[in-house]
């Protein structure tokens, strides 16, 4: 029996970085779609399908933040890794309110990619109980 790929969004602003994770995440064979804004986000988290989400805080007009409020509207069972450049308590601790299951800080090396998603899926698994 074939496994299923992991389909994931990757949501950034920063085309440069979109372009890196996306190609690291190809190379693990992760099926990746890629969003440049939080309202390209949307639009495709709505298609459904996706089994996580990495979602960029800092973007220019609608915010990580936002954009993970919405996400939880739509699917409040939604997998959601949010990513930052650099890491302050206040906005996790309003990501973490909203909904969001982890946190990465950009750039971010394949452990600590798996290991923020074990623990995402460990909780997620838990939240649900």
């Amino acid at each position: 029996m074939k496994k299923e790929k992991m389909k994931i969004l990757l949501v950034d602003d920063e085309m440069s970085m979109l372009a890196l994770i996306k190609r690291t995440l190809e190379k693990r064979e992760f099926t990746v779609v890629t969003a440049s804004s939080g309202e390209e986000a949307l639009v495709e988290f709505k298609k459904g399908g996706f089994d996580l989400v990495l979602l960029d805080i800092n973007m220019e007009g609608f915010n990580g933040i936002q954009t993970l409020k919405k996400m939880k509207e739509f699917n409040s069972g939604a997998l959601v890794i949010m990513l930052t450049g650099a890491h302050d308590e206040k906005i996790a601790k309003k990501c973490f309110a909203l909904g969001a299951n982890n946190f990465l800080t950009k750039p971010f090396n394949e452990q600590q990619f798996d290991m923020a998603l074990t623990m995402s899926k460990f909780l997620n698994k838990n939240v649900d109980k």
